[in-house]
């Protein structure tokens, strides 16, 4: 997570620096799949990310870390990246321009992330549908992410551009009707 406006800045120069050297030597791809393995690692380990983070711990100790972890795993380039970030002492901004990156490299790629949340599992019938529905209104390809929470009740939501969402959840429209016969 990135504590700062300024923590930010500095992830999006990096994302888009390893963007734009990816870009030009024809490893883009590569490197898009090596962040989104990178994120979901440290996700998976928060105690990863907190080591990540800690001002108290040498930056050569982060990378040898980094190393032993992902030597074999990640591109000679990405780790090269790691490098680079590490000789600076600005592994704290790791993630978050992994995190850049994968949304500098979908905006550039046209793709578009995607959250279908329903109360239930969704058919591959239904899935295809809304992946349809998102593209056709949008013109992106569409990169979905499904959700099950009972708490809907039924229906379900969409929510992409990390803003916008359609919501046809059961839950929402009682509220609505609740809300109508308070007035």
């Amino acid at each position: 997570m990135v504590n700062s406006m300024s923590e930010r800045r500095v992830a999006i120069r990096y994302a888009q620096s390893i963007l734009d050297l990816a870009q030009e030597k024809g490893f883009l791809d590569e490197v898009y799949n090596d962040m989104e393995f990178f994120e979901k690692t440290l996700d998976e380990n928060p105690q990863l990310k907190a080591v990540m983070r800690n001002p108290i711990i040498y930056s050569y100790d982060k990378l040898a870390i980094l190393k032993k972890i992902f030597t074999g795993k990640l591109s000679p380039a990405t780790m090269n990246f790691f490098d680079i970030i590490a000789r600076k002492n600005r592994e704290e901004v790791l993630y978050a321009a992994a995190k850049e990156f994968e949304a500098l490299y979908e905006n550039f790629k046209g793709i578009l992330r995607v959250t279908l949340t329903s109360a239930v599992p969704v058919t591959e019938e239904f899935r295809s549908k809304v992946i349809q529905l998102v593209e056709k209104s949008t013109g992106k390809v569409v990169k979905l992410k499904e959700k099950v929470n009972p708490d809907l009740i039924g229906g379900f939501t969409i929510t992409f551009d990390n803003d916008k969402q359609i919501d046809a959840s059961v839950r929402t429209k009682i509220k609505l009707i609740e809300k109508e016969f308070s007035l």
